[in-house]
């Protein structure tokens, strides 16, 4: 199934086929998350892995208009969400309904995320997420 409703909130797996048309608002919302966030990616590799498949961009619509999307990455018993925007908290709320019922449906046990904003720590403990890793990085110096 390539569409979940929840309330008024339609999500849509965006094939690639339909990529093209819908990119130019997601790139847009990419770019938000940038300046909100250091990302190691570029728009464009966010592009290419939808296109390849090797992610799947999936959009929330009420009435026709945007207001979620997500980039999901299957990674064996667990959906990567590897990039998430939306316009408020009750539609991302919304949002984890709907990637909780797409992970469901391909048998995933858990759901992970990964970001630098501090400010999601006591987000994702409301939504329900726990931390499982603290990360050092090692620099070469």
């Amino acid at each position: 199934q390539t569409r979940f409703t929840h309330m008024s909130l339609s999500v849509r797996y965006i094939n690639p086929t339909e990529l093209k048309d819908e990119w130019p608002w997601v790139r847009e919302k990419l770019l938000v998350v940038q300046r909100k966030s250091p990302e190691s990616w570029i728009p464009e590799e966010i592009y290419c892995q939808c296109f390849n498949q090797d992610a799947m961009l999936w959009v929330g619509y009420e009435f026709n208009k945007p207001l979620c999307m997500f980039i999901l990455v299957p990674l064996g018993d667990t959906v990567g969400i590897s990039v998430a925007w939306s316009e408020s908290e009750p539609v991302a709320d919304e949002a984890l309904k709907h990637i909780e019922g797409i992970a469901r449906q391909g048998n995933a046990r858990f759901i992970e995320f990964r970001t630098w904003r501090r400010g999601w720590e006591k987000r994702a403990r409301q939504m329900g997420f726990r931390p499982r890793a603290w990360v050092k990085e090692i620099s070469n110096e």
